[in-house]
């Protein structure tokens, strides 16, 4: 009897040791899913707001400099949003071939969205920036806001409604 009083003992440590051992590694091998933060959810509209509220003569940054020497911005009381479509109206492009528009939009939300998001900004539908594009498919929450805008071409003449998305992701 003594024997199997033993035996039923040593298969119960056996059976309780491996319940442990598969419930640490599930609790250790199992996803923590955090939900975003609040700041993520207003991302694209604070950065869509900063463009659509900030007029040029604002900002100190070298392509403003460069772009007014240029004569490719006349109007230093023309907002972001407006400037960009202003770059993207003329095409215009610096010496390696890149466009104005998106070395601009560059310079602009380095400082402003934080470096681990992704980005891309559109004027209607044709992208004119992309940071971490290859981010974009794993992507937990793409968040988009848009505004519609235009500008004065001339005395006669309105470029526009086109519209400006952004699209934030993380």
């Amino acid at each position: 009897m003594n024997k199997r009083g033993g035996y039923f003992f040593v298969l119960d440590v056996f059976i309780a040791s491996a319940i442990i051992v598969l419930t640490l590694i599930i609790i250790f091998s199992s996803r923590v899913n955090t939900p975003p933060s609040e700041t993520s959810y207003r991302i694209a509209e604070d950065f869509m707001g900063f463009l659509t509220t900030t007029e040029i003569r604002d900002i100190s940054n070298p392509y403003k400099v460069n772009l007014t020497k240029g004569g490719f911005i006349n109007d230093t009381r023309l907002n972001l949003v407006q400037v960009l479509a202003v770059l993207n109206y003329t095409h215009a492009k610096n010496s390696t071939g890149q466009s104005f528009a998106s070395c601009f939009l560059e310079s602009i939300s380095n400082g402003v969205v934080p470096a681990k998001y992704g980005m891309n900004y559109s004027i209607d539908g044709t992208s004119i920036y992309e940071r971490n594009p290859e981010t974009y498919p794993a992507a937990n929450l793409v968040l988009s806001s848009r505004r519609v805008t235009f500008f004065r071409i001339n005395a006669q003449g309105l470029y526009g409604p086109v519209i400006s998305e952004v699209k934030i992701w993380v």
